[in-house]
């Protein structure tokens, strides 16, 4: 008897969390689809731009089990590419497995040095690389190209509340907040284009909405 009990309480529980998870999920879906279109950028649930594989080499996207992005905007900002997206992976292994749930912005053709500052408030479920940092620079814990990290943290002091952390890397800027972070559930185009502005200006590709991926709705390799 007590045994069905348990397993009519297991079972319940596990319903509850599935709706409540559709229900998180549908709404995450809604934001970011209003959020693309108030800035004329593209929005695809699913990922078409196979994120895991183009963003390997970021700290983030590389360091759990199971890597997968949806709710995906793409378009351009200061005549860069910007993808933005909700990004999902499992860290540890077995019995310690833990889900992680982080809202991404990489904005790509930067001329930036290789550096990685992951916000100390989200140290303790950094990925290993950042745990390696031994240099402070404002809110952030540092790996890399410590001059790149002063200028980044000099234009991103209103991101250290959220709390955000920034990786450079091979032409690519990303920025990222553990999800609902802050009282808030993602990162927009608009928290960072101020940022992007006062460190790299314009590009000399222009301003415009649209990059030729976005406007051939396809992804671009």
């Amino acid at each position: 008897m007590i045994a069905r009990v348990l397993l009519f309480g297991l079972l319940a529980a596990a319903t509850v969390y599935i709706a409540v998870m559709s229900v998180l999920r549908r709404r995450s879906a809604r934001a970011a689809s209003r959020s693309a279109h108030t800035r004329d950028f593209r929005f695809a649930a699913s990922d078409p731009f196979d994120i895991p594989r183009r963003y390997g080499d970021l700290a983030l996207i590389a360091c759990g089990h199971s890597p997968r992005a949806s709710n995906v905007t793409h378009g351009q900002m200061s005549g860069r590419p910007v993808r933005g997206f909700d990004f999902r992976c499992e860290a540890g292994h077995a019995a310690r497995r833990m889900p992680r749930h982080y809202s991404v912005l990489v904005v790509e053709a930067c001329d930036l040095p290789d550096v990685l500052m992951w916000h100390v408030d989200d140290l303790p479920l950094a990925p290993l690389a950042a745990r390696e940092g031994r240099t402070g620079v404002g809110a952030w814990q540092c790996v890399g190209d410590e001059d790149a990290a002063r200028r980044i943290a000099g234009v991103c002091g209103e991101l250290a509340e959220r709390p955000v952390s920034v990786q450079s890397r091979g032409g690519k800027l990303l920025f990222c907040v553990p999800a609902g972070a802050a009282g808030r559930h993602a990162l927009e185009p608009g928290d960072v284009a101020g940022p992007i502005e006062r460190l790299l200006g314009s590009s000399p590709g222009g301003d415009g909405p649209a990059s030729a991926d976005v406007a051939n709705h396809g992804p671009a390799r």
